[in-house]
């Protein structure tokens, strides 16, 4: 890398590392300016602009400013798809990601339409079994069962959990997200035993991938312990609240907000196994 490209990382990884301490005013600053220069280092319309301008974006969404996201990916989007061409890899990753806020802004409707034109250019340029594509439909379904198109959503679940039971990539992220992905709209559905299924297969790959006390594994044996109890399986739900809390004592301590609420969790969870044995 020449000295300016240096400088530009180095000044990205301070704002990232800005945003994951929750200074979100501060890394959307830092990145404004990391813009700037990387508009006149790199060009306005290169990948490394529109990376950038992705992660403002997305800091934006962590701040809890989904209308400013969505107008800074909007506009990023645009001009990926100009520059690069909409089948470029950079661009449907954009895409995605804006797919991705719309979700978690509630515009239902227009995220399902985002991934199903997603979906259709990964399923011609890697088959519909490769765990992007996997992961993009598990996220199609959950924009269709969130936007109250549930008999949709529940046919969309069942054919990506079949493909997902039936793929060898069993390690790769993208699969263990849309494995995670739809054990969370199972459950909703109130269809346990394959929620329980998924979890158990994402807790697998998670712990294998990440390890046992990395946090997205906590959350998966978290979700997992939850769906045990509401399956009436009170003695392995149990068991992995107790596996988590011991992770959480470890890593924060005994008085950590999370090591309470784990705490909190195992206590409710064997009050109700007393209060079944009791009855």
């Amino acid at each position: 890398m020449s000295s300016p490209e240096i400088d530009l990382e180095s000044r990205r990884t301070h704002a990232l590392a800005l945003r994951a301490a929750g200074e979100f005013a501060a890394a959307v600053a830092e990145l404004e300016e990391v813009l700037l220069t990387s508009v006149d280092v790199n060009g306005p319309d290169s990948v490394a602009t529109l990376q950038i301008r992705n992660e403002i974006g997305y800091t934006y969404q962590l701040a809890g400013d989904s209308t400013q996201a969505i107008a800074v990916l909007e506009a990023n989007l645009t001009v990926g798809r100009r520059a690069l061409g909409p089948e470029n890899p950079e661009v449907l990753a954009l895409h995605h990601n804006l797919a991705n806020v719309y979700l978690s802004a509630g515009m239902f409707d227009r995220a399902a339409r985002m991934w199903d034109e997603n979906l259709a250019v990964h399923e011609l340029r890697c088959g519909s079994n490769h765990p992007t594509v996997l992961m993009i439909r598990a996220k199609r379904a959950t924009a269709y069962r969130r936007g109250g198109h549930v008999e949709r959503a529940d046919v969309l679940y069942d054919e990506a959990l079949a493909d997902c039971l039936a793929s060898e990539e069993t390690t790769h992220p993208h699969l263990l997200t849309a494995q995670n992905d739809l054990a969370v709209g199972y459950n909703m559905l109130e269809q346990l035993e394959k929620s329980v299924l998924l979890f158990e297969l994402c807790l697998t790959g998670y712990a294998e991938v990440y390890g046992d006390n990395h946090h997205e594994t906590l959350k998966v044996r978290d979700n997992l312990a939850l769906s045990y109890d509401e399956l009436g399986r009170t003695d392995h739900a149990i068991g992995l609240y107790e596996t988590n809390l011991a992770h959480y004592e470890g890593l924060f301590g005994g008085d950590h907000p999370k090591t309470t609420t784990a705490r909190a969790k195992l206590s409710a969870c064997r009050q109700k196994s007393d209060d079944a044995t009791r009855e």
